[in-house]
Order: structure tokens, then C-alpha cells, then sequence
């Protein structure tokens, strides 16, 4: 899949999730509402800042060989970014400041 960008304003503690493959997408869409989520973009969902990354992760479900879920969250001061990925992807994820 060809990555394609969005910019979403993000109004006071949220968290931003994006989905690489519509197939992921497919499969979490029902999850996702039920933890409050709405859709901003054909691959981005918003959520309140208090669900956990546990409850999130829980949504999401298992994950396939190369399947990524990103996640934004903005605090007071910063943006944290994280991702959801299979257990045990090839090669790793090397994640820099």
C-alpha cells in the first residue's frame, strides 16, 4: 500500500490511531468504535486520552507478519508517538528521537 498522509487537528488530550492496510482496518473497525473511537480519515481514528495503550492494544487485536497500527498521543507539553506491530516482525523496529 502506497502511504498516504493526513493532518488532523487534535483538540485538547487525544490519541491518534493510524492504520497501514485496509485489511487491518477492515478487521479493527468494530473494535475501535467500541472503545469511542470515530474516524477522521479513511485510515485515522481519534480517541479520548484516557484509554490505555493496553485497552487499545486489546482492540486491535493479533496482528499479521508486517502489520503496523501507529499511535499519537499529545500530552501538556509534547506529542508520543508509539506503534502496535506483530510479536515478532522481521528485522525489528529501530524507533529514534
Amino acid at each position: 500500500m502506497t502511504p498516504e498522509h493526513y493532518r488532523v487537528r487534535i483538540e485538547g488530550q487525544r490519541v491518534l490511531i493510524a492504520v497501514a492496510g485496509d485489511e487491518v482496518l477492515a478487521r479493527i473497525h468494530g473494535n475501535l468504535l467500541e472503545v469511542g473511537a470515530r474516524a477522521v480519515g479513511p485510515s485515522a481514528w481519534l480517541c479520548d486520552g484516557d484509554v490505555s495503550v493496553q485497552r487499545l492494544s486489546e482492540a486491535i487485536g493479533e496482528l499479521g507478519k508486517d502489520e503496523v497500527v501507529y499511535l499519537a498521543a499529545n500530552g501538556a507539553e509534547r506529542i508520543e508517538f508509539g506503534f502496535l506491530v506483530a510479536p515478532k516482525i522481521d528485522g525489528g523496529i529501530i524507533v529514534t528521537p
